[in-house]
């Protein structure tokens, strides 16, 4: 399961929330529709009916369950894909906001991103989704809520220690609000 809050400011490109190379992609297509892709044997794509608009917020998830993908928009789920096999499992970086180190760039604001090695359903995401985690929940894996605010180390607020550095911003001066509000635990 992967989750995040997006906000993007144009559509006109296929742009990836998260990736994995070879593995699964988390994107929006041009025009502002979710497409999560995930490779078992082959690569199998799917798109949401639903279309995002600019410059609006929205909580996003993707899950894969072994038999099928579906994606949430604000806790809201669709099933969009049914297929069979394991995701192939690897040490390969997970890029956030990028498809690849070359491209898929996210043209936006990407906060409060949650990786889960479980299959979280749409209650547990619709509870979760405007609450600020711990970082201890179980199944958990990544937890990135972009509370820096200078830098460009972005910490896993677990206690895995996957953090991620940030590229193509200067820590200094490119970090800015959110404007989401998310409650305490």
């Amino acid at each position: 399961t992967i989750e995040a809050w997006i906000n993007g400011s144009d559509f006109t490109s296929e742009m990836s929330i998260l990736a994995k190379n070879n593995h699964w992609n988390f994107s929006i297509l041009s025009g502002g529709r979710l497409a999560p892709s995930i490779y078992t044997s082959d690569w199998n794509q799917s798109q949401d009916s639903r279309t995002l608009s600019v410059n609006t917020w929205y909580h996003v998830a993707m899950v894969y369950d072994g038999s099928k993908i579906i994606s949430y928009i604000n806790g809201v789920a669709q099933e969009v894909l049914t297929l069979d096999g394991a995701m192939p499992t690897s040490t390969d970086d997970v890029f956030m906001g990028a498809q690849s180190a070359s491209g898929g760039y996210f043209n936006g604001i990407i906060d409060e991103v949650r990786v889960w090695s479980d299959v979280r359903t749409q209650s547990e995401i619709q509870t979760s989704m405007n609450t600020c985690l711990s970082g201890s929940e179980t199944g958990l894996v990544g937890y990135y809520n972009f509370n820096e605010n200078s830098g460009i180390t972005l910490n896993d607020a677990t206690s895995n220690g996957n953090n991620g550095t940030l590229t193509n911003m200067d820590g200094s001066t490119d970090w800015g609000s959110s404007n989401i509000t998310i409650s305490s635990n």
